[in-house]
């Protein structure tokens, strides 16, 4: 790797911070995840990725999601990153969460995943790794998340054990949901409820252009 290239790839490192409520956040776009991630003798990546870091604060402990998502400049679409880490167009609904915490939020959440390979022509986002984030330029990356409380607790044990009181009759009935088997979607519900309404998420990052395709070959 020439002089040139190791001084171009230097300068491919992008950070902003940001509060919300009572959290906060940092993010950044470099070329590869993590602190070595250029020059010769490191693995360098091609792909733009996206860095994250939240600190959840009193949320600490406390069962929760986490959520991470790149909303378009004009507010219209949105992408988000699945428990399965397969980015997505999001179709409505509840969000889906990045992370799930059932036995307690960390008090730092740290993600390096890399950017959306999405072609707003049609709509669909692809697994292919972009080199650049030309057509990313403006997207904002979102991050955020939600803690089940106490009260919040209580509400999914009383609504368990009415369903479990009544589950042999309704089977009888013919009118169980397998859904009522499972209390993840209240949960999530909760979650999402206690992000939105304490202001727990929020813009984190407006993606720069960077070009981690390296500019020739030689040594």
């Amino acid at each position: 790797m020439n002089m040139k290239k190791i001084a171009i790839a230097c300068a491919l490192g992008f950070s902003a911070n940001a509060a919300f409520g009572a959290v906060s956040a940092t993010a950044s776009i470099t070329c590869g995840a993590g602190t070595n991630q250029f020059g010769y003798g490191f693995e360098y990546s091609s792909t733009p990725t996206i860095n994250v870091t939240l600190n959840t604060g009193a949320d600490a402990g406390k069962p929760g999601l986490f959520w991470l998502g790149v909303l378009t400049p004009d507010q219209q679409t949105a992408l988000v990153l699945p428990l399965n880490g397969r980015w997505e167009k999001y179709q409505g609904g509840l969000y889906p969460p990045q992370s799930r915490y059932d036995n307690g939020l960390p008090s730092t959440i740290s993600l390096q995943i890399p950017v959306p390979s999405y072609d707003p022509e049609n709509g669909q986002v692809f697994n292919s790794s972009p080199t650049t984030t030309a057509q990313y330029i403006g997207y904002s990356v979102y991050v955020g998340h939600g803690a089940l409380d106490s009260k919040s607790l209580k509400l999914v044990a009383d609504r368990r054990a009415y369903l479990d009181s009544i589950r042999e009759e309704r089977i009888a009935q013919g009118r169980w949901s397998h859904h009522y088997d499972s209390d993840d979607q209240y949960k999530w519900a909760l979650a999402q409820k206690d992000m939105t309404d304490s202001n727990k998420w929020g813009a984190v990052l407006s993606i720069p252009f960077i070009n981690c395709q390296p500019d020739d070959q030689g040594g």
